[in-house]
């Protein structure tokens, strides 16, 4: 089934604004904290869309982990937030801590233990280049 065909209860939608709200303390907690200042982290994920024109496959959203609060235009005003969140040809980012619509959360929650291994493996990766940064000798 497509995320857009599917129909949520009140109950599924107050369920996943809490599981939207526990995604954000996590990242907060686990992930920022790691990003410098001017950097970020992207994860692509959810259903692949096949370029019509060269067929290459890509995953249809990204979620974007930035390490400074990053401005957005979200619903016709501008806000801004750490968590970014799109489909990758809708253009902008939407603040992933001010979403509210079901259709847009729950791609993230079906996708989450996916997404949750691979910031935790970006965030190795950097500590390791990092390691190797400061530790040189020649």
């Amino acid at each position: 089934m497509r995320y857009e065909d599917m129909i949520f209860t009140d109950n599924d939608k107050s369920r996943l604004k809490e599981n939207r709200d526990a995604i954000c303390s996590w990242v907060m907690e686990n992930i920022v904290p790691f990003i410098d200042d001017d950097a970020s982290l992207s994860v692509d994920f959810g259903p692949i869309y096949r370029c019509p024109r060269t067929g290459t496959p890509i995953e249809t959203y990204h979620l974007a982990v930035y390490g400074r609060k990053h401005s957005f235009y979200f619903m016709g005003e501008r806000g801004s937030g750490f968590i970014g969140y799109g489909e990758k040809f809708g253009g902008l980012h939407d603040p992933f801590e001010k979403v509210y619509s079901p259709y847009e959360i729950f791609p993230v929650v079906d996708n989450w233990k996916m997404i949750k291994q691979r910031l935790l493996s970006m965030v190795e990766e950097r500590k390791g280049a990092r390691k190797s940064i400061y530790t040189f000798e020649v």
